[in-house]
């Protein structure tokens, strides 16, 4: 269903395959016969389609046996947690995506996959996040240990992962990575982090937090109202 943000009227509304699936929608720009088009892509379990967002009419759909929980991810480029990930060019003579990159080995579960400075990072159920280049040599693996369903998020030289005990593991980016920092909310987190106005917010079933420089803290809450 897309919702026009006022006055919040359906403006249109598709039919989905009937499988369960947790993936989110997320926004794209298509290119089709010279024309930028803001389209909505939506994933199941068994395949994907792109819809444009204005009036709903699919502009592409494909039978893609996709990760049901972790969603699709866009950087000028498709990727799909599908097996593996998937990379493809919404742009084409014809309109039709094309598949330009596979690897097999950046492998997500529940949380979503991070493409950051054109390298894709992906952590497993079980703790284990991979980094892989989209071209060229140094992937590798680090073992953090714990469950997580909770995407990462990337700022700076460093990557912000916290698994579903609340264990929260700053990784170092660079040839391969490395904890630089380690803390606990003491609390179940399943909900990925948010990042706004320099600061990140973390929320549990019962708390909220934010995390931000002690300058910011100090300005208190005025800046965050607007």
């Amino acid at each position: 269903v897309a919702l026009g943000a006022d006055p919040g009227a359906t403006r249109w509304e598709v039919d989905r395959p009937r499988r369960a699936s947790w993936c989110s929608p997320i926004g794209v720009r298509y290119q089709r016969d010279g024309e930028t088009i803001a389209a909505a892509v939506l994933q199941s379990g068994g395949r994907v389609d792109i819809h444009r967002a204005d009036n709903g009419e699919k502009l592409w759909g494909a039978e893609i046996e996709c990760e049901s929980t972790s969603s699709p991810v866009f950087d000028g480029r498709l990727f799909l947690p599908a097996g593996g990930l998937l990379a493809f060019q919404l742009q084409d003579e014809n309109g039709a995506p094309q598949n330009i990159w596979r690897e097999t080995r950046a492998r997500s579960t529940s949380a979503s996959p991070v493409i950051y400075r054109d390298k894709a990072y992906v952590v497993s159920r079980g703790g284990v996040l991979a980094c892989q280049p989209i071209e060229g040599p140094g992937a590798w693996k680090l073992r953090l240990g714990g469950q997580f369903w909770a995407t990462p998020v990337a700022a700076g030289d460093y990557l912000y992962c916290i698994n579903q005990d609340g264990k929260a593991f700053v990784v170092e980016l660079g040839e391969k990575g490395r904890v630089a920092a380690e803390s606990e909310f003491d609390a179940e987190v399943l909900g990925s982090p948010a990042v706004s106005g320099d600061a990140l917010f973390v929320r549990s079933h019962g708390k909220l937090w934010k995390i931000a420089s002690a300058e910011q803290v100090a300005r208190g809450p005025e800046r965050d109202r607007t």
